[in-house]
């Protein structure tokens, strides 16, 4: 029985390795914080293995330094998963904006475009691509995979086709990666 709780516990912390970037404002870049109980209790780590299903890590596979580079944006880090079940990863400046959200997503594009109606499509990124209005939104689909890349830049002002450079950038680092 210990021998089994310790493999959970090692598992469980696999992870939480490394050196997390704390913001002001108390979130951190997804390395390893104090509150990660999970990696010094091996109930704990037992209990968290056989309660969630493992969830894609998009933050793992898409670095901060990468996303900061292939865009321009100065990301620091990231916000903590939202325990949607939805592979997810935001990165942001220290504040709380610009933000950048890549994610895999659960609607098709049809579905996007009756939840956004007014976008237009974007020809030349995945096999189909919806852009919503006021730019702060791409959808693209690839294959059977549809990921959604977000930019809000707060009180910035950027043009919409400053918005959607970005954003095409992000369709193009995210695809390979994501849509397999």
């Amino acid at each position: 029985m210990k021998t089994t709780q310790l493999i959970f516990a090692l598992l469980a912390a696999v992870p939480l390795l490394g050196c997390p970037k704390k913001f002001t404002d108390g979130a951190n870049d997804g390395g390893a914080t104090s509150t990660n109980a999970s990696a010094t209790d091996p109930a704990a780590a037992s209990q968290a293995a056989s309660a969630k299903p493992a969830i894609l890590d998009v933050c793992a596979l898409i670095p901060v330094a990468t996303v900061a580079s292939t865009t321009g944006i100065p990301v620091t880090g990231v916000l903590p998963p939202n325990d949607s079940g939805i592979p997810t990863c935001t990165y942001r400046a220290n504040g709380k904006t610009p933000k950048i959200v890549i994610e895999k997503s659960l609607v098709t594009i049809a579905g996007v475009k009756s939840l956004w109606p007014g976008g237009k499509d974007i020809p030349g990124v995945g096999d189909a691509a919806y852009l919503a209005p006021r730019a702060t939104e791409l959808d693209v689909q690839k294959g059977k995979t549809v990921i959604r890349l977000a930019y809000e830049t707060g009180t910035q002002t950027v043009t919409d086709d400053a918005k959607l450079d970005v954003l095409k950038k992000l369709a193009n680092l995210a695809l390979p990666i994501l849509a397999k």
